[in-house]
Protein backbone atom coordinates (compact mmCIF):
# COMPACT_ATOMS: atom_id res chain seq x y z
CA UNK A 1 0.00 0.00 0.00
CA UNK A 2 2.73 2.46 0.93
CA UNK A 3 4.74 1.61 -2.19
CA UNK A 4 1.69 2.38 -4.37
CA UNK A 5 1.19 5.74 -2.65
CA UNK A 6 4.88 6.60 -3.01
CA UNK A 7 4.92 5.59 -6.70
CA UNK A 8 1.83 7.70 -7.42
CA UNK A 9 3.29 10.71 -5.60
CA UNK A 10 6.59 10.42 -7.48
CA UNK A 11 4.79 10.13 -10.82
CA UNK A 12 2.77 13.27 -10.10
CA UNK A 13 5.89 15.19 -9.07
CA UNK A 14 7.78 14.09 -12.17
CA UNK A 15 4.98 15.03 -14.55
CA UNK A 16 4.53 18.47 -12.98
CA UNK A 17 8.29 19.12 -12.93
CA UNK A 18 8.81 18.18 -16.57
CA UNK A 19 5.81 20.07 -17.95
CA UNK A 20 6.58 23.51 -19.37
CA UNK A 21 4.16 26.24 -18.30
CA UNK A 22 1.72 27.39 -20.96
CA UNK A 23 2.99 30.47 -22.77
CA UNK A 24 6.61 29.85 -21.80
CA UNK A 25 9.42 31.11 -24.01
CA UNK A 26 12.52 29.29 -25.17
CA UNK A 27 16.19 29.81 -25.93
CA UNK A 28 16.80 27.99 -29.22
CA UNK A 29 20.06 27.25 -31.03
CA UNK A 30 19.80 26.14 -34.67
CA UNK A 31 22.97 24.56 -36.01
CA UNK A 32 22.91 25.12 -39.79
CA UNK A 33 26.65 24.37 -39.92
CA UNK A 34 28.14 21.31 -41.61
CA UNK A 35 29.77 20.25 -38.32
CA UNK A 36 28.52 19.40 -34.82
CA UNK A 37 28.61 21.77 -31.87
CA UNK A 38 28.64 21.22 -28.10
CA UNK A 39 26.43 23.34 -25.81
CA UNK A 40 26.08 23.91 -22.11
CA UNK A 41 23.80 26.30 -20.27
CA UNK A 42 25.26 28.07 -17.24
CA UNK A 43 23.47 30.14 -14.60
CA UNK A 44 23.86 29.35 -10.90
CA UNK A 45 25.40 26.06 -12.05
CA UNK A 46 26.42 24.45 -15.34
CA UNK A 47 24.12 21.95 -17.00
CA UNK A 48 25.50 18.88 -18.81
CA UNK A 49 27.23 19.39 -22.16
CA UNK A 50 25.05 18.33 -25.11
CA UNK A 51 26.27 17.48 -28.62
CA UNK A 52 24.13 19.01 -31.38
CA UNK A 53 24.75 17.47 -34.82
CA UNK A 54 24.99 19.41 -38.07
CA UNK A 55 21.48 20.63 -38.99
CA UNK A 56 20.31 19.91 -35.42
CA UNK A 57 18.58 22.11 -32.86
CA UNK A 58 18.89 22.65 -29.09
CA UNK A 59 16.04 24.09 -27.01
CA UNK A 60 15.75 25.16 -23.37
CA UNK A 61 12.97 27.09 -21.61
CA UNK A 62 14.02 30.63 -20.76
CA UNK A 63 14.13 31.10 -17.03
CA UNK A 64 14.84 33.75 -14.43
CA UNK A 65 17.30 32.89 -11.70
CA UNK A 66 18.65 36.29 -10.69
CA UNK A 67 22.06 35.91 -12.34
CA UNK A 68 21.34 35.64 -16.06
CA UNK A 69 22.03 32.68 -18.31
CA UNK A 70 25.05 31.96 -20.49
CA UNK A 71 24.57 29.45 -23.30
CA UNK A 72 28.09 28.45 -24.26
CA UNK A 73 28.98 26.80 -27.56
CA UNK A 74 32.18 25.13 -28.78
CA UNK A 75 32.98 23.33 -32.03
CA UNK A 76 35.11 20.51 -30.62
CA UNK A 77 34.40 17.63 -28.29
CA UNK A 78 36.09 18.48 -24.99
CA UNK A 79 36.36 22.13 -26.03
CA UNK A 80 35.05 23.36 -22.69
CA UNK A 81 38.02 21.73 -20.98
CA UNK A 82 40.70 23.22 -23.23
CA UNK A 83 41.62 26.58 -24.71
CA UNK A 84 39.00 26.23 -27.47
CA UNK A 85 37.08 29.38 -28.45
CA UNK A 86 33.64 29.70 -26.85
CA UNK A 87 30.67 31.46 -28.42
CA UNK A 88 28.55 32.90 -25.62
CA UNK A 89 24.83 33.66 -26.04
CA UNK A 90 23.77 35.39 -22.85
CA UNK A 91 20.38 36.57 -21.67
CA UNK A 92 18.61 37.90 -18.61
CA UNK A 93 14.92 37.09 -18.58
CA UNK A 94 11.91 38.09 -16.53
CA UNK A 95 8.20 38.11 -17.28
CA UNK A 96 8.27 41.61 -18.83
CA UNK A 97 11.56 41.78 -20.74
CA UNK A 98 14.61 39.97 -22.01
CA UNK A 99 18.11 41.40 -22.50
CA UNK A 100 20.45 39.38 -24.71
CA UNK A 101 23.86 39.52 -26.34
CA UNK A 102 26.60 37.58 -28.10
CA UNK A 103 30.30 37.51 -27.37
CA UNK A 104 33.25 35.26 -27.98
CA UNK A 105 35.80 34.06 -25.46
CA UNK A 106 39.34 32.87 -26.30
CA UNK A 107 38.88 33.41 -30.04
CA UNK A 108 36.19 32.70 -32.61
CA UNK A 109 35.37 29.30 -34.19
CA UNK A 110 32.80 30.48 -36.73
CA UNK A 111 35.07 32.63 -38.92
CA UNK A 112 33.40 33.46 -42.23
CA UNK A 113 30.00 32.20 -41.02
CA UNK A 114 26.93 34.38 -40.48
CA UNK A 115 25.44 34.25 -36.98
CA UNK A 116 22.13 35.85 -35.99
CA UNK A 117 20.38 36.16 -32.64
CA UNK A 118 16.82 37.41 -32.56
CA UNK A 119 13.23 36.55 -31.83
CA UNK A 120 12.54 33.86 -34.39
CA UNK A 121 9.10 34.37 -35.95
CA UNK A 122 8.47 37.50 -33.86
CA UNK A 123 9.63 40.09 -36.44
CA UNK A 124 9.79 43.12 -34.15
CA UNK A 125 12.53 41.68 -31.89
CA UNK A 126 15.90 43.42 -32.53
CA UNK A 127 18.39 41.11 -34.27
CA UNK A 128 22.11 40.85 -33.60
CA UNK A 129 24.01 39.83 -36.75
CA UNK A 130 27.65 38.82 -36.98
CA UNK A 131 28.71 38.58 -40.62
CA UNK A 132 31.72 36.27 -40.47
CA UNK A 133 33.36 37.80 -37.38
CA UNK A 134 32.51 39.41 -34.03
CA UNK A 135 31.93 43.18 -34.35
CA UNK A 136 34.60 44.11 -31.79
CA UNK A 137 32.17 45.81 -29.39
CA UNK A 138 29.46 44.82 -26.93
CA UNK A 139 26.10 44.46 -28.68
CA UNK A 140 23.35 44.02 -26.10
CA UNK A 141 19.72 44.22 -27.19
CA UNK A 142 16.46 44.29 -25.27
CA UNK A 143 12.87 43.33 -25.99
CA UNK A 144 10.14 44.46 -23.61
CA UNK A 145 7.75 41.54 -23.84
CA UNK A 146 8.03 37.77 -23.89
CA UNK A 147 9.71 36.13 -26.88
CA UNK A 148 11.70 33.10 -27.87
CA UNK A 149 15.36 33.86 -28.55
CA UNK A 150 16.78 32.06 -31.58
CA UNK A 151 20.50 31.79 -32.31
CA UNK A 152 21.13 30.73 -35.92
CA UNK A 153 24.66 29.43 -36.52
CA UNK A 154 25.98 29.37 -40.11
CA UNK A 155 22.79 31.21 -41.11
CA UNK A 156 21.90 31.68 -44.76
Amino acid sequence: MRLTTLTTALALCASSTLAAPTGSTFAIVKNHCSFPIWITSVSNSAKPVVKVPASGNWVEPEYFDGTGTSIQIVTSDGGFYSDAPILNFGYTYNENSVYYDLNSIKGFSFSGQKITLGGGSNGDVPVITWDGAPPGHQDTRAYFAQTDLVLDLCAA
